[in-house]
């Protein structure tokens, strides 16, 4: 259904995000947030930005679904809540080059200097706008200019000087880190490398509870024990092999992911699923894989890896590198350069006391929203409490 209506009355959050909101497509933390907002009465505006003609080219995962979009034009998801893909076919790219970022830099400050007329007016009216990681920061500014009366959170899914994106971004980030009213952090390890201005708060990544809680069939079929993969983030296909090799006895299932090299036949890729797709997987599976590819200053997944988080809530022991210091007494590691210890760890969570595994501290995102709410600056949380006061009476 593309039509769509405007909520008189109605809070609104308006969301800029690289992220696309679809139905068929992955969901991030930033998708949970908004849905907790619209649970909580807002209506949702989910604007994609960054969308270019050089991601355009690309074929994989989310870039599937960001291709298949309609641009320009806002798109009804549900009641009261509706998405927008921006397409202006300039977007901040990584060249990979210091000349290239160099010269290119000019365009890319450029790019966040306006938004369209009808994401526009959504904005001037917004009562919170959620600003995610990623060039979406080069719309800080802006949002200001055309509202500085919302309240504005940035949400720190991820830190851009570790997941590689192009220089400028950083110094933007910058900007919105000291300015922004609220930073949600998902690691509290990020704060380390953040100057504080009064606005962070840590948040962990939650769970989508309900949707776990609904009655799903078991979608495993054939050979097993079956071990699950999901989400592209710093995917190590080379350990997911490995994993699969070692362990020949178990059906390996790898969702949202890119493959490098030859598949070994225990191993399922499934491409891009929604998220209710996924759930049964996870409910079902006897371990979970986060084969992640580790670098320098990446340590902070520790505590912002969202699967992990649902790994856990579904009593999966988790299958994991070595390279980060994990705390959860369910992941059994394995060393990346020693093929030995694959088939250890493999052995480990397969035959864990899966009833012992502590899920008390998995958040649900309402309460990633309290904890936003509750670090805003009290006239913006007046201005909230006097919208919901109008809106009930």
């Amino acid at each position: 259904m593309q039509h769509e209506t405007t909520m008189i009355g109605r809070p609104t959050l308006l969301v800029l995000s690289n992220h696309v909101y679809s139905a068929a497509g992955r969901k991030a933390s930033v998708h949970f947030i908004a849905d907790e907002f619209l649970r909580r009465g807002f209506e949702v505006r989910f604007v994609t930005v960054g969308a270019s003609w050089v991601t355009r080219l690309k074929r994989f995962g989310r870039y599937e679904t960001l291709r298949s979009t309609p641009s320009n034009k806002w798109l009804s998801q549900s009641d009261c809540l509706y998405s927008y893909l921006h397409y202006s076919g300039l977007g901040p790219v990584n060249m990979r080059s210091g000349i290239l970022n160099w010269l290119t830099e000019p365009l890319f400050v450029r790019f966040g200097a306006s938004l369209l007329e009808d994401v526009n007016q959504h904005l001037a009216r917004a009562t919170v706008v959620l600003i995610d990681s990623g060039s979406a920061v080069c719309f800080f500014d802006y949002v200001r200019s055309v509202n500085n009366a919302a309240l504005v959170v940035y949400n720190a899914a991820d830190l851009l000087g570790a997941v590689g994106v192009h220089p400028s971004l950083l110094r933007l980030e910058k900007k919105v880190f000291d300015n922004a009213d609220v930073v949600r952090l998902a690691s509290a390890q990020m704060a380390a490398t953040i100057p504080s201005c009064g606005n962070l708060v840590f948040a962990p990544h939650g769970i989508d509870k309900e949707l776990f809680a609904r009655p799903v069939p078991n979608p495993y079929r054939g050979h097993g024990p079956h071990i699950v993969s999901i989400g592209s983030m710093l995917f190590d296909s080379d350990a997911v092999r490995a994993v699969a090799n070692a362990a020949s006895h178990t059906t390996v299932h790898v969702f949202g992911a890119p493959w490098k090299g030859k598949v070994p036949p225990n191993v399922i890729l499934y491409g891009e699923r929604s998220f209710k797709e996924i759930v049964p997987y996870l409910k079902f599976a006897d371990a979970g894989l986060a084969p992640y590819k580790i670098g320098k200053g990446q340590e902070y997944l520790v505590q912002s890896s969202l699967k992990i988080k649902q790994y856990t809530f579904c009593r999966l022991p988790i299958i994991a590198p070595d390279t980060i210091g994990w705390q959860e007494k369910h992941i059994c590691s394995y060393s990346p350069s020693d093929l030995g210890t694959y088939s250890l760890a493999v052995s480990r969570a397969l035959s864990m006391d899966r009833g012992a595994i502590d899920v008390s501290s998995v958040p649900g995102w309402s309460d990633v929203v309290d904890s936003i709410l509750n670090r805003a600056p009290q006239e913006k949380v007046s201005r909230l409490a006097l919208i919901e006061m109008s809106n009930r009476s």
